[in-house]
């Protein structure tokens, strides 16, 4: 922090239906606490730009005084905070899925892909770079379809707080980093139930998809082994058709037999062909496997966290809130949700 400043932090948050914008004063040993937060808007509706624009527009002028102010000789500088697509909308960008999606520079999708050493620094966003390129973009005709070709600037920026005092969305980055790490451990406990329930059948294992995908195993199994059972047969049968020629004690003696057998081929084949229509249907059920959350590891692993008291975000895609990240990410806390596997093992 430089001294002789005033740090304060203007930030919105969309917690359920309401979104709220507070302040911040950054000088104190807990600037999150509820005590050192300020909310000096809030509003029940989606944070669209349009419902941003309405709401905090009146603020504008007031951000840039904020920032010429001055207290017991210290200038007050103001950061903005938030999740990356309310900072998107802040600033007039179309989002994080744009070709140019980065807050701070130019850079393009594809190059970031290439290391830094390789392409070097990307031109840096200002203030005057986003109200030209959002002129550019309106003289163009205002096609969101072209936004790429103007860094993806569609709207104008809402307060005059310079690029580089945007906070970085560390928790928001931080979570969805945790949630990327624990769904590939969901997905990995998920492959060890199919395997469970292709290795294994009968019993009380799970849910009752989960059962019924055992059933379905175990079914395959059988129709295959009936379908192998008339393809074998039909071949037992194809060899006695050369052999009824050449022993038969008359030509209509050799036809009859032959006819007969051939019968049997007939509906042998007419058999195993509708076995394999049946198998191919139980093998389709099969590869759609059963729901996630049915497998003995999956509830091993549900049943880990709620002994540490974290609940998922039902309504959030599964998603974890601050607290339950910090709590996860403890020593014995990552012991227990590994050791769930094997105790379920």
């Amino acid at each position: 922090m430089l001294e002789g400043e005033v740090w304060v932090k203007l930030g919105g948050d969309k917690g359920g239906s309401c979104m709220k914008v507070q302040a911040q004063l950054c000088n104190v040993p807990t600037p999150n606490s509820p005590k050192n937060t300020s909310v000096f808007t809030a509003f029940e509706a989606p944070d669209t730009f349009t419902n941003l624009h309405i709401a905090l527009e009146r603020y504008k002028e007031q951000v840039i005084q904020l920032q010429s102010l001055t207290w017991s000789g210290k200038r007050v500088r103001v950061f903005l905070s938030g999740d990356y697509e309310f900072l998107c909308r802040m600033y007039g960008l179309s989002g994080a899925s744009g070709r140019h999606c980065c807050l701070w520079c130019e850079i393009s999708s594809d190059q970031l892909r290439t290391p830094l050493h390789t392409r070097g620094y990307s031109q840096p966003r200002t203030l005057d770079t986003l109200k030209r390129d959002h002129q550019q973009f309106l003289l163009s005709g205002g096609n969101i379809k072209h936004a790429k070709k103007f860094n993806n600037v569609i709207q104008p920026h809402m307060w005059d707080i310079q690029i580089d005092q945007i906070c970085l969305p560390a928790l928001h980055i931080s979570l969805g980093i945790f949630y990327r790490l624990y769904t590939l451990l969901e997905q990995a406990a998920h492959q060890l139930d199919l395997q469970f329930a292709q290795e294994r059948s009968g019993g009380e294992l799970g849910g009752e998809t989960f059962g019924e995908y055992r059933e379905k195993i175990e079914k395959l199994h059988q129709l295959t082994e009936e379908r192998d059972a008339h393809v074998q047969a039909i071949a037992a049968l194809e060899e006695l058709v050369p052999r009824m020629a050449l022993t038969a004690t008359s030509e209509d003696s050799a036809r009859a037999q032959i006819n007969y057998v051939e019968q049997g081929i007939t509906e042998c084949r007419k058999k195993a062909h509708e076995l394999d229509r049946e198998i191919d249907k139980v093998k389709s059920d099969i590869e759609k496997g059963f729901r996630m959350e049915e497998g003995p590891f999956i509830i091993g692993l549900d049943r880990a966290l709620k002994g540490f008291n974290v609940q998922r975000e039902a309504y959030y895609g599964g998603t974890f809130v601050g607290n339950h990240v910090h709590r996860c990410l403890k020593a014995e806390n990552i012991n227990t949700l590994c050791q769930s596997v094997v105790t379920v093992a």
